[in-house]
């Protein structure tokens, strides 16, 4: 079966979205037998912290814990419950529901917050809190023990990017062509200083696309083939 891949930052066509155990992950459903051993299968329950008022509580196996927080670029974690996927998928609602934490945060959200500081003893009171709250209102035998990590240094950022504005990549055309000097891998966007400018990269717009390495380049090339949007930085202090 031959279907088309639209431009833009899926790597698959429709029919195979639907039935890539990825959706498992992602909603707790699936046909397949694959997705009843994944649904049975140790997973954790975690919350992410983005800024000092955004945290996301998500799910993910058990063994890839440390990977899915870093990979989302979050600022510090824990982990508070274990159990199979049905059961975490359960607590997770539970958890969205009761004490209002979000599921998703977009890529800008999280850009945005590159301004503001928030150091390890500051991330973990706010977790702290966090799960006691959940300890108070989403009763689940699959709690365990709080299990707390600062992620903020992991991302080798360098110190002048939360001082300017980022230009946010927001699509990638075919032919494209993106020069720069890395600054940092913010979980899955790469920040690319060009000239006077910074800009933002999710790599999940590049996936599924041929990529080549031109002979020559220079800093102060022109970008060709991408759309950008402004996103305005909380300049307080820098978080790195």
């Amino acid at each position: 079966m031959n279907s088309l891949i639209t431009e833009g930052k899926n790597s698959q066509c429709e029919y195979c979205q639907r039935r890539d155990i990825t959706l498992v992950a992602k909603t707790g459903y699936g046909p397949s037998e694959k997705s009843t051993q994944l649904l049975g299968a140790d997973h954790v329950v975690y919350l992410a912290l983005f800024s000092e008022n955004l945290i996301k509580v998500g799910v993910d196996l058990w063994d890839r814990r440390q990977i899915r927080v870093t990979e989302q670029g979050a600022i510090a974690s824990i982990f508070i419950a274990r159990g199979s996927g049905t059961v975490a998928r359960n607590l997770e609602s539970r958890i969205r529901r009761r004490i209002g934490f979000t599921e998703w945060v977009r890529s800008k959200t999280k850009l945005s917050g590159l301004g503001s500081i928030i150091d390890t003893r500051k991330a973990e009171i706010i977790l702290k809190d966090s799960y006691d709250k959940v300890l108070s209102n989403a009763n689940s035998t699959a709690i365990i023990n709080l299990d707390y990590t600062y992620l903020a240094d992991r991302y080798s950022i360098s110190d002048n990017v939360g001082l300017c504005p980022i230009e946010y990549i927001e699509t990638v055309s075919g032919g494209a062509t993106i020069f720069g000097t890395i600054a940092g891998i913010y979980g899955k966007i790469i920040l690319l200083i060009n000239g006077k400018k910074l800009y933002a990269l999710d790599s999940s717009l590049i996936c599924g696309y041929s990529l080549t390495k031109p002979y020559t380049c220079s800093e102060s090339s022109d970008l060709i083939g991408i759309t950008t949007k402004l996103i305005d930085i909380n300049l307080q202090q820098s978080l790195f």
